[in-house]
């Protein structure tokens, strides 16, 4: 029969394993959003900016006020994915990983 202590010695070895994976793989995925939010964040709201104002000029500005509420919205959801990011950057640069 196996030892008790050998036992939990590959067990503690084993969860000492998954964490240096786990926080390897969170490091690839904080660098992979932080790239897309600097690289394509404001892409989607300058997309819907072009397209609202493009509406307003067809529609003589009958829509100006959703469009601008449209266009704020954007850039909220903008600024929040940019947070999260930097939140995420934030998080991991003290962890001792």
């Amino acid at each position: 029969m196996a030892d008790t202590g050998d036992i939990k010695a590959k067990a503690a070895d084993a969860v000492e394993e998954v964490k240096a994976k786990a926080t390897e793989l969170g490091e690839k995925a904080k660098d992979v959003v932080s790239d897309l939010a600097d690289k394509h964040g404001d892409k989607a709201a300058d997309a819907l900016k072009s397209t609202t104002d493009f509406i307003d000029e067809k529609t003589g500005g009958k829509t100006a006020a959703v469009s601008e509420k449209v266009n704020q919205a954007a850039q909220a959801a903008t600024g929040a994915v940019k947070n999260a990011a930097s939140a995420v950057d934030d998080a991991t640069d003290g962890s001792g990983a």
